[in-house]
């Protein structure tokens, strides 16, 4: 089974001073699926006309502190 994670609302929070509940539960899940499943995630990101993209997870890892 894939598990596709939905980070578009991580990437952008990285412009708030401080992150909201909801960028802390993306960001732990995001962690938590990298750490224990990476060979089965897929990180994705919403693109322009409601498309997604898909993340290289070394770039992801690189933005979770």
């Amino acid at each position: 089974m894939r598990i596709l994670l939905d980070i578009s609302r991580l990437i952008s929070s990285t412009r708030r001073p401080a992150p909201t509940g909801i960028d802390r539960v993306e960001h732990a899940y995001a962690q938590h699926f990298l750490a224990h499943n990476p060979a089965r995630l897929t990180f994705l990101m919403s693109g322009p006309f409601l498309s997604m993209a898909a993340l290289p997870k070394d770039l992801v890892a690189a933005l979770l502190p």
